[in-house]
């Protein structure tokens, strides 16, 4: 996905292991900008025996491109909140080292976002009823707050 002046970033580990040779390394609390786009390293990490250990993760927060969108990384505890909420969180759905369905909705429901997107779901581990049920918790729990999700058995549209 990265193209000639695109900007990459992440702990120094990751941008390694990646091959982001020129990526700008980052911790929690670090800001890169470019464009007018602003992405704030926020704290996230997994579940103890996981991959991701405290320290050497990262999520961000997006401003300047849109929606503001906090992504909670490989989340196995809850993203910090952030003022004012973003627009958007998108946070890991699938449980094992992450957040499961109903911790990850109940995440979404604190973080005051309007909106939330499962993620981490039919990758690595868990599937589509991952996705469906933390979209059912969230109804229970903010039935204001939108789920972003397609079912992918259903065509588009």
């Amino acid at each position: 996905m990265a193209g000639e002046g695109t900007l990459v970033a992440g702990p120094a580990d990751a941008l390694e292991r990646a091959g982001a040779r020129g990526g700008t390394a980052v911790r929690a609390g670090d800001r890169v900008e470019r464009g007018g786009v602003r992405a704030t390293a926020i704290p996230s990490h997994d579940r103890a025996g996981g991959f991701h250990p405290p320290g050497s993760c990262v999520g961000w927060l997006v401003e300047g491109a849109g929606p503001r969108l906090l992504h909670a990384g490989d989340a196995g505890v809850p993203p910090p909140r952030v003022e004012p909420p973003p627009d958007v969180i998108a946070i890991p759905v699938c449980g094992g080292t992450v957040l499961g369905a109903e911790e990850a909705a109940a995440a979404a429901a604190a973080s005051g976002a309007a909106a939330a997107l499962p993620i981490h779901w039919g990758d690595l581990q868990g599937g589509f009823a991952d996705a469906a049920a933390f979209r059912d918790a969230l109804a229970r729990l903010a039935p204001r707050m939108r789920t972003i999700l397609r079912d992918p058995g259903r065509p588009r549209r």
